[in-house]
């Protein structure tokens, strides 16, 4: 007889399944609702640490998820017989730091023969954040063409947006496709197109 191992439940990778949307969303019977959340969970730890042998200890997943409520980054909701979860504002904040670190950009089998320029002015009020953000997207790949304008060759709006909210820079920050680069040799050189 097989045995399967248990994952050792963090708060992290709770939270995380819940903006992965495993939870956000999903209405569960009260008051299994560790039970009915564990398989949920259980695919998205298993996207994470490629062990499809892996169980949820349920006890622990329901204090995990009690805790995340008092800490309010998450929000329960009973509705008569079902129950709720959403994130929140601040369970949302969370996650964004949570990912920071993993952030990266895929590089297409092909590439589409369209650039990606981010063009930013970040504030001096907001110093640190424009110079963070700086580094970021030079550690992401970017090729800087001028003090405050970056270029990739990939698709990366979704990496971008990411960046945006987590340094409260929206409206700072351009991200355009463009079709046709002037004297461009040297930076399909670069890129390796």
């Amino acid at each position: 007889m097989e045995t399967r191992e248990k994952i050792k439940i963090t708060t992290k990778y709770v939270l995380l399944g819940i903006a992965a949307g495993s939870l956000l969303g999903m209405a569960f019977v009260a008051p299994g609702i560790a039970r009915v959340a564990s398989p949920l969970l259980n695919g998205y730890l298993r996207r994470k640490i490629d062990d499809e042998e892996s169980l949820f200890d349920e006890e622990i997943l329901r204090r995990k998820i009690k805790y995340l409520k008092k800490k309010k980054l998450i929000e329960i909701e009973d509705k008569g017989r079902e129950t709720l979860i959403k994130i929140t504002e601040d369970g949302r904040r969370r996650v964004l730091k949570y990912n920071f670190d993993n952030l990266d950009i895929a590089v297409p089998d092909h590439w589409d023969h369209k650039w990606r320029i981010i063009i930013y002015d970040i504030s001096n009020l907001k110093k640190f954040a424009r110079e963070a953000f700086r580094h970021k997207i030079r550690s992401l790949g970017f090729w800087p063409l001028q003090e405050s304008v970056y270029l990739i060759p990939y698709p990366c709006e979704n990496e971008v947006e990411y960046l945006r909210q987590y340094f409260g820079v929206g409206q700072e920050i351009i991200y355009l496709t463009v079709e046709k680069l002037e004297n461009d040799t040297p930076f399909k050189k670069y890129f390796g197109i």
